[in-house]
């Protein structure tokens, strides 16, 4: 009987280079005054929809029936400060060719924002 092992050398070049980037980000991001935090809020009835934010997918809904009541973050698409490209595709559900006028989407785009103890709320849209 007999055993083989085999290993191979740790390379710590890549982990060094990636705290140093964590490091890097982080003293940025707290280097920021106020530190907002977006989210979505959609209410929908029998549609379909995907929301992207600078073209990286946030939310998609593709059921057969029914609809949605969500809060939802968006942080993940937002790179950096500035304008942000916001689509929303609005399709009908499996099986239908048209949206009925009885089918609804709405969406807020909502904004907070913590200051120390302070929780500051807005509504953008």
């Amino acid at each position: 009987m007999s055993t083989l092992t085999c290993s191979q050398k740790k390379n710590n070049d890549n982990t060094n280079i990636n705290k140093t980037m964590n490091k890097s980000v982080n003293t940025i991001i707290d280097s920021f005054k106020e530190k907002p935090y977006y989210h979505i809020k959609v209410k929908s009835s029998g549609v379909n929809f995907d929301i992207r934010i600078n073209d990286l997918p946030i939310f998609r809904f593709f059921g057969e029936s029914g609809g949605t009541n969500i809060e939802y973050p968006i942080n993940t698409g937002i790179l950096e400060t500035g304008e942000q490209i916001l689509t929303i595709k609005i399709l009908p559900i499996k099986g239908k060719k048209i949206i009925a006028p009885e089918n609804t989407f709405t969406l807020e785009i909502n904004k907070k924002v913590t200051l120390g103890r302070l929780i500051i709320k807005e509504k953008l849209y």
